[in-house]
């Protein structure tokens, strides 16, 4: 099959939106999905240790802000570098898709 020939609206449709993203290339899709995946944890693990610095009965004892800052950094660091490497895997997988269809 060669084309977009037996394949149903939903296929050709992917074609269509893919082929505009690749035209746009590699690098900035990594990059913005990349953010948009790291930011997307980073939110929800901010969240989560807030609500649990806020419900917690020894939050005086646990809590530095400094120590906390140190820790925002390095979770910002590592769900970045997490959003990354997701979004170069869906570029591969996605790259992998439109090769079948196409």
């Amino acid at each position: 099959m060669s084309g977009k020939e037996g394949h149903g609206k939903r296929e050709q449709g992917f074609v269509a939106r893919w082929t505009a993203v690749r035209r746009k290339g590699k690098g900035r899709y990594v990059m913005t999905r990349g953010l948009l995946f790291g930011l997307l944890l980073y939110a929800v693990w901010l969240a989560v240790t807030l609500i649990e610095i806020a419900v917690s009965e020894f939050r005086q004892a646990l809590f530095d802000r400094g120590d906390f800052a140190v820790s925002m950094l390095i979770w910002f660091v590592v769900y970045m570098t997490i959003g990354m490497v997701l979004a170069a895997h869906r570029w591969k997988a996605n790259e992998a898709k439109y090769r079948y269809l196409t």
